[in-house]
């Protein structure tokens, strides 16, 4: 039977392949590195990834989910442009969009790669925003009759065609924009007075 992971040299573990990732691409990781600078030993790392892609989806995760979460101020609106906001901006400043951009071309090769990168990040992305839109359907804030999974489609689609093409910027505007688009589709409507 396998020993439990250390919570400890698991999070150094990820402290270090961040800022690791903040200088290098995924592709350039290199494992011995990441165990100096985490004071673990190279076996410790191997025992618990498959590879350097699986190490840098985690620490990608995990930097999404420290800094990307899920707010519930009461106005599902304002949360939304929130979680968009600091979605973009973490995409933008940090070197988690190009980690995941790496990661997709990755996934686009290796059939294996892209199911656990489906199911261990792309779900994990999409249960945070589903947990948003869900609020807002309790709160009677959001229509009950849309699509929620092409919403989060739609959603998550823009960040990545934009990621990947670099076609225009990650920014406040751009993250401003994409919901003013789609919130007329979702809102509910306003009963007119009687």
């Amino acid at each position: 039977m396998a020993r439990p992971r250390s919570s400890d040299a698991h999070a150094r573990i990820l402290a270090a392949t961040s800022e690791l990732l903040e200088q290098t691409a995924v592709s350039e990781l290199c494992i011995e590195e990441i165990a100096a600078r985490a004071k673990v030993g190279k076996q410790t790392i191997y025992k618990w990834w498959a590879g350097k892609g699986e190490l840098a989806m985690e620490a990608a995760l995990a930097n999404v989910e420290a800094h990307v979460h899920v707010e519930d101020t009461g106005d599902t609106r304002r949360d939304l442009q929130s979680f968009l906001k600091k979605s973009a901006r973490l995409l933008r400043e940090t070197s988690t969009g190009r980690t995941l951009t790496a990661l997709m071309a990755q996934a686009q090769g290796d059939p294996e790669f892209l199911e656990d990168f489906r199911e261990r990040f792309l779900e994990v992305r999409r249960g945070a925003l589903r947990t948003l839109l869900r609020g807002g359907l309790k709160t009677g804030q959001l229509r009950r009759d849309f699509d929620l999974e092409l919403f989060i489609d739609l959603v998550f689609g823009a960040y990545w065609y934009r990621m990947l093409t670099r076609r225009a910027p990650l920014d406040d505007r751009f993250a401003a924009e994409l919901l003013e688009m789609l919130w007329p589709f979702v809102a509910a409507r306003k009963k007119a007075a009687a």
